[in-house]
């Protein structure tokens, strides 16, 4: 996408109120202070640029803050099938993910919908996992031992089959802000169920 010099050349949109002249008289700098519609477009923080994808992890810095060059390392990090991977977040829905082969997935924020795949192996391979949505995936067990803290601070299990939760069912997740267990069909709870959620607050 580019941006039309009036009566002139085009430059690349991202140039475009990014605080120099790139036009002869400076048409791209005019106009500023209304922040523009970044649909479809990565936008910048703290500013009214607007980049194309393509313009992303391109080796140039054209964001102010040069957000638009942080973690390109991923761009190399394979995607699971039928999943949607942008930087350090992940999205599957309806996808038979298998967490079985060797892969270690850096991603933080992860969303799984309507999946066949394992919640202890989803985990065990993404171990900086800190925004977990595992929603609507039949899951029947939540219970993980303290052999391993994970560094989780949002975890959702909304709309699963969980029907009990045993004594420091949740010890692993010391650091968990959030949990939300709401439509399963939870039916006991052990008084120590939640003992080691010191960090919850909601």
């Amino acid at each position: 996408m580019k941006f039309k010099c009036p009566t002139s050349y085009c430059i690349p949109y991202g140039y475009a109120c990014d605080g120099k002249r790139d036009c002869p008289f400076a048409n791209d700098e005019h106009e500023c202070n209304q922040r523009r519609d970044c649909l479809g477009l990565f936008s910048c923080s703290n500013s009214t640029t607007c980049l194309h994808m393509k313009d992303i992890c391109d080796g140039f810095n054209d964001c102010p803050s040069h957000e638009d060059e942080l973690l390109c390392e991923l761009m190399h990090c394979s995607c699971p099938e039928h999943c949607y991977c942008l930087n350090y977040a992940m999205v599957c829905k309806e996808a038979c993910l298998n967490f079985n082969h060797s892969t270690v997935f850096p991603h933080v924020y992860v969303s799984v919908f309507s999946s066949q795949a394992s919640f202890s192996l989803a985990l065990a391979k993404m171990p900086h996992l800190m925004h977990l949505v595992f929603s609507n995936n039949n899951l029947t067990v939540l219970h993980f031992t303290k052999s391993r803290q994970y560094e989780l601070r949002f975890l959702d299990c909304s709309y699963n089959l969980v029907p009990t939760l045993r004594g420091e069912c949740c010890e692993a997740f010391g650091q968990l802000q959030y949990l939300n267990l709401h439509q399963n069909q939870i039916s006991d709870v052990d008084q120590r169920a939640f003992s080691s959620l010191k960090k919850l607050v909601f």
